[in-house]
């Protein structure tokens, strides 16, 4: 299913050679609701993808985790006792110059450990985003690399 209405823009600078002025191309790329379900399950493997939606805002991904157990990160017991749910909202990288907002459907467990300081614990995804933390590991790395190359404001004016 290709998005008619909700067009992604790929933005590239380009430098006449003969007038020195400098223009911008607009390149439309058409991306597929399915194409991005299928990128992210690739990039992602430990969620499965629900929805993917394109709005003003940029791109939406809500995800969940399909593991019916986790461990408890105190003393390593696996629990499927689930106390709640909650999202988080984490930002992951630009695809097609398009901000992506994750919605991850998690869960807290009760540890089966009586002795465990931790009466609950969240799962996690090591892989994805570090505990308590707003950006993906891929976008903190990304962003990183921005503020090595370029340093202070320059860095914040590149990423913005």
């Amino acid at each position: 299913h290709v998005i008619t209405k909700d067009w992604l823009f790929r933005s590239s600078r380009a430098q006449a050679e003969t007038t020195g002025a400098r223009y911008t191309i607009r390149m439309r790329t058409i991306v597929s609701r399915d194409a991005l379900t299928a990128l992210f399950r690739a990039l992602v493997p430990e969620v499965t993808v629900t929805e993917v939606a394109i709005t003003v805002e940029g791109i939406l991904v809500t995800a969940f985790v399909l593991m019916p157990c986790a461990a408890c990160p105190h003393g390593g017991y696996s629990s499927t006792n689930v106390h709640r749910s909650y999202v988080r909202q984490p930002r992951d990288v630009p695809l097609s110059d398009q901000p992506v907002r994750l919605l991850l459907q998690l869960r807290r467990f009760r540890c089966v450990n009586p002795a465990c300081p931790a009466v609950t614990f969240s799962e996690r995804l090591p892989a994805l985003i570090a505990p308590a933390t707003q950006r993906t590991l891929r976008l903190h790395v990304a962003l990183r690399d921005v503020a090595l190359a370029f340093g202070g404001e320059a860095g914040d004016r590149q990423s913005a």
